[in-house]
């Protein structure tokens, strides 16, 4: 809430400076910014009292952050951690992510339509589409999902094995759709994401299997054989290769016309 209030206060001041700076247009991107990118750490912070693990024996359980705090006793104190959560929930990435849904359903209709009302509001959320390809304006739902199953794994499967589980299997399946769809603007992106969600899979489950000494090693070499993978990826990527603003390779028989011709339209 203070961060919103400051980008309230930041479109006011832009606005003495350029009268012709659209105060709410302003606002709403900048607000909507800083929410895209605390929507994961809101979350976390609003489900980390209800992550608790079990005491030996059991005899009841702690909170993980805050081992001193019991989890659902009746001192009243981790009912409070839990009160201020769901509300800090309902408050911020709720209502964010049922805006971004009803922006997305409406998108199509809106831009058919282009009135200076709908134009307006497409402008004003121009932080949710424009990274993304035209064709693929609704694949910031996908990131918003990705995010939200990730913080919730540990509140719904206590064991390491089932979190494991699902937090690779629903990184696996962001890295198969967005590698589909190819959905941001830059081929770069495209493959970093891809990239990046290959390499949190693999050091997710090397970690995972840091239990014993022989877990341990196969986890270094295992997480040394990504990182050279990696790097050699890399690069291949990077490396120096001719570039041209158009290059034209034609057989001398058959496309000798056609090539002759093409070059005219390109020339200033």
């Amino acid at each position: 809430p203070v961060c919103i209030i400051l980008c309230l206060i930041a479109s006011v001041l832009k606005r003495v400076r350029d009268k012709d700076t659209n105060i709410v247009v302003t606002f709403v991107n900048a607000a909507g910014t800083l929410l895209n990118v605390f929507f994961i750490s809101v979350i976390l912070a609003a489900v980390t009292p209800m992550v608790c693990y079990s005491h030996p024996g059991d005899s009841g359980s702690s909170v993980r952050v805050a081992p001193s705090v019991l989890c659902w006793t009746d001192e009243g104190e981790h009912t409070g951690m839990v009160i201020v959560g769901v509300i800090a929930f309902l408050i911020i990435p709720l209502p964010y992510a049922v805006g971004a849904i009803i922006m997305v359903k409406n998108l199509p209709a809106m831009v058919a339509r282009m009135n200076p009302r709908d134009c307006s509001i497409i402008v004003s959320t121009r932080f949710f589409f424009e990274r993304y390809k035209p064709s693929r304006y609704y694949f910031g739902l996908y990131v918003l999902l990705r995010g939200a199953v990730i913080c919730l794994v540990p509140v719904v499967f206590a064991t390491t094995k089932q979190q494991v589980i699902l937090v690779s299997g629903t990184l696996w399946l962001y890295a198969l759709t967005q590698q589909s769809l190819q959905p941001w603007r830059s081929v770069v992106t495209n493959t970093f994401d891809g990239l990046s969600c290959f390499s949190l899979t693999m050091f997710l489950l090397c970690g995972s299997l840091v239990d014993s000494a022989l877990g341990t090693a196969i986890a270094v070499v295992f997480s040394i054989i990504c990182l050279v993978c990696l790097g050699i990826a890399a690069l291949r990527w990077f490396r120096v290769r001719p570039m041209y603003d158009c290059f034209l390779c034609h057989d001398p028989r058959d496309a000798a016309a056609q090539a002759r011709l093409f070059p005219f339209p390109l020339r200033p």
